[in-house]
């Protein structure tokens, strides 16, 4: 399990949340939503244990290890993946870089071919990352998040700068990962998306998370949203098919 407790964050003249607990099981994937700029990256940043000036104060522990407790351990079980691909080394390879994570975190049950497969990075493997689109770079940085074996992904707007096909491919990724026993937390704007893939969403309103269950229903996290915050701050971008099916 991993348990956020009593978490506070802000900048000096910025505060993000106040005192917010929440959590994510194995193989449970769970939406974070909030309109631009309430600290939804930040958040999950600090969960991930990611460098930043930001003040902040409470607790996060994965099976039983806290980030104050044994950062190292705890990096091993939790990543956080942004959006723009700063995870990926820019003279290596797709290729290199998978490898090369599996072997750093010790993930020998971790099938390559597998994620290569999942991930729709088989035509770019031996690539450089320079070399790459903005969304070839973000499947590759998916791809390698598999490739650690990490229990737990921290997703930031995973399917920014995914054409059409290649969205559809990644957003199958969360459910390959979460059958396996990866518990995910995931932002996007893409409300619909969320529905599909999430049973739980936690909204950051007003420094604080409000939580609700998704029941797999069209529009769900749609809906909820409008009544918390009014419509405002979401790009939420739709599919032909989810605007042939809206209301």
């Amino acid at each position: 399990m991993l348990e956020v407790s009593r978490l506070t964050l802000g900048y000096r003249r910025h505060p993000i949340c106040d005192d917010v607990s929440m959590g994510v099981g194995p193989g449970e994937i769970v939406a974070l939503v909030a309109p631009n700029g309430a600290g939804k990256t930040t958040m999950l940043r600090a969960i991930g244990c990611q460098p930043s000036d930001v003040r902040m104060g409470g607790a996060c522990v994965a099976d039983g290890i806290g980030q104050q407790d044994d950062e190292r351990l705890y990096r091993r079980r939790v990543l956080f993946v942004p959006d723009d691909g700063n995870i990926l080394q820019p003279r290596l390879t797709v290729r290199e870089q998978i490898k090369t994570a599996r072997a750093l975190w010790g993930a020998r049950d971790v099938n390559l071919d597998d994620v290569v497969e999942r991930s729709g990075v088989g035509a770019f493997l031996d690539q450089q990352s320079w070399r790459l689109s903005r969304g070839m770079q973000q499947q590759a940085s998916l791809a390698i998040a598999c490739a650690t074996g990490a229990r737990y992904l921290l997703l930031d707007e995973p399917t920014n700068g995914l054409d059409i096909d290649n969205t559809g491919l990644i957003e199958e990724l969360p459910l390959w990962l979460a059958e396996s026993g990866v518990g995910i937390l995931i932002s996007s704007h893409i409300l619909s998306e969320l529905d599909r893939l999430c049973g739980r969403v936690v909204f950051l309103h007003d420094r604080t998370l409000v939580g609700a269950d998704l029941d797999g229903g069209f529009d769900g996290c749609r809906r909820m949203y409008r009544q918390l915050f009014k419509g405002g701050g979401v790009n939420d971008r739709r599919s032909d098919e989810d605007r042939h099916h809206a209301p």
